[in-house]
């Protein structure tokens, strides 16, 4: 059995019953992620999803869920180049006009709870084209921008 967590981080509270206050005993713990995006994340890595199948509502849903390990949807698709690719082109796009990338969808880019970027795991895989392509579709966030923590 594959463990989930190392760690974990939850929120829990007592859910409470107006009708009947001795119901404290049930809690509840908040997940950032919901089974939904879990198996929508799981089935673009199977191949049995693609992108354009998922509307983009969901698409930006699935792009701010935080996973387990505190994995983002660039964590899970850096080991698959071109579905990474495929996101990077829905999420962002050139403008001639402007002569610049444009965020159709804000991509957080953060760091898991071992401290591992996206962009780490494609250095480790020694994946030069997916990283550059990763940094031009980065480069039209501000200096606020979760990515300016890449450091090399």
């Amino acid at each position: 059995m594959q463990v989930i967590y190392k760690e974990l981080i939850t929120v829990e509270y007592q859910m409470t019953d107006e009708d009947d206050p001795s119901k404290l005993d049930r809690y509840v713990i908040d997940q950032s992620f919901t089974f939904l995006h879990w198996n929508l994340i799981e089935q673009l890595i199977k191949g049995t999803l693609t992108l354009k199948q998922i509307n983009d509502e969901q698409l930006k849903s699935l792009i701010y869920n935080v996973f387990p390990l505190g994995e983002t949807v660039l964590h899970k698709l850096a080991t698959n180049g071109p579905l990474l690719d495929q996101l990077l082109e829905k999420c962002h796009f050139y403008s001639d006009e402007r002569k610049r990338w444009i965020a159709r969808y804000h991509l957080p880019f953060l760091f898991n709870f071992d401290g591992v970027s996206p962009m780490d795991i494609l250095s480790d895989r020694n994946d030069n084209r997916y990283m550059d392509r990763m940094l031009l579709n980065l480069s039209p966030y501000g200096p606020d921008h979760h990515s300016r923590e890449i450091a090399n």
